[in-house]
């Protein structure tokens, strides 16, 4: 008898990976729910349906308790929050009667339209409460900009610049305010570049071969060239679409690769560690990855047996412990999760 129960705790050492999971979820009478940024006091923040099936911008706070952010309800319009700060101030989108969408801040119960323009969207929160993302005016064609709201006030956000294109957008800030995102250059056929911009100028990245690449997160506790990480995704040839997640380092934008059968891949995420987070697309599925040590691994195979997730499909957060949030099906339902190393 003790031989057996030897053999069966060395099986279930070699069958776990450490690794743990949580179904964070949904809102009550809603089935779906997904997360987008995760801070280092564990508080998330994402979107899910309600029990009337409308997407709404929801939060985790750091005990897990799940949250509506209780945005105007218009009809087919959707509200989302794309980020947390350490002070748990939530920005995001919020749809209007008359736009696509207006940035908000959400703080201590408050929602805040953080302007009336055509169309807004908030990114990105850093500690001191600067505010990057997207802001739109009319025209022929409208013009979109990368902004930022500095302090979060509302009101008319400052232009950081742009290379001659029509769409920009900048999407993440740190706390020594360097801020990456997507800008478009000058000329035709339209091309987008991901951009650094620190001290009021704005750095081209380039591409890995192809015509476009998009910025969407960075690691920057300085504004030392030597302290700064830019991920996203670069097309690998002219005139294809297909896509590699890459990482940004002193002038180099390194390929970090694929997972097996995945066509294109895309990064949103980084931690104080340089560990890289993303989604890649193949085959008709979408399959959450963490880079780290110079390996991309699909993230699905680092959960317990028995979990109850049948596939996880999009990573979009890693915070400065490894804890990684995104979506996935779990029992039949798309579910955001969280996962601890």
């Amino acid at each position: 008898m003790k031989s057996k129960l030897l053999l069966i705790a060395i099986a279930a050492l070699f069958l776990s990976t450490g690794w743990t999971i949580r179904d964070l979820g949904a809102l009550p009478g809603g089935t779906m729910s997904s997360a987008n940024a995760i801070n280092n006091s564990h508080a998330i923040a994402g979107q899910g349906t309600n029990s009337a099936g409308v997407v709404r911008a929801i939060w985790w706070d750091a005990a897990g308790v799940l949250r509506e952010i209780p945005t105007p309800v218009i009809a087919g319009r959707f509200s989302a929050a794309y980020d947390i700060n350490e002070t748990s101030i939530v920005v995001g989108r919020v749809g209007t009667a008359t736009s696509d969408g207006h940035a908000f801040k959400y703080q201590g119960g408050v929602l805040t339209d953080l302007t009336a323009s055509l169309s807004s969207i908030a990114f990105s929160i850093n500690n001191s409460n600067h505010i990057a993302g997207q802001w739109s005016e009319a025209g022929t064609p409208p013009r979109h900009y990368a902004v930022v709201w500095s302090g979060g006030a509302p009101g008319i956000p400052a232009w950081i610049g742009g290379l001659g294109g029509l769409i920009d957008f900048a999407s993440d800030i740190s706390n020594a305010n360097v801020i990456a995102g997507t800008v478009a250059l000058s000329g035709t056929p339209v091309r987008r570049h991901a951009f650094l911009w620190k001290s009021g100028v704005m750095r081209d990245l380039g591409t890995l071969g192809g015509n476009n690449s998009f910025g969407r997160a960075l690691e920057a506790p300085g504004t030392s060239d030597g302290s700064i990480y830019v991920v996203g995704e670069s097309e690998i040839t002219p005139g294809s679409f297909d896509t590699r997640a890459f990482l940004y380092h002193l002038g180099t934008m390194y390929n970090l690769g694929t997972l097996p059968g995945c066509t294109t891949t895309q990064a949103y995420g980084i931690n104080k560690m340089k560990h890289v987070v993303g989604t890649c697309h193949g085959g008709g599925i979408s399959r959450a990855w963490l880079y780290r040590s110079g390996t991309m691994v699909d993230l699905h195979t680092l959960l317990p047996p028995g979990s109850g997730w049948e596939s996880l499909q999009d990573a979009r957060d890693i915070n400065d412990y490894g804890e990684i949030v995104g979506s996935g099906l779990y029992f039949g339902k798309t579910r955001a999760f969280v996962m601890t190393p």
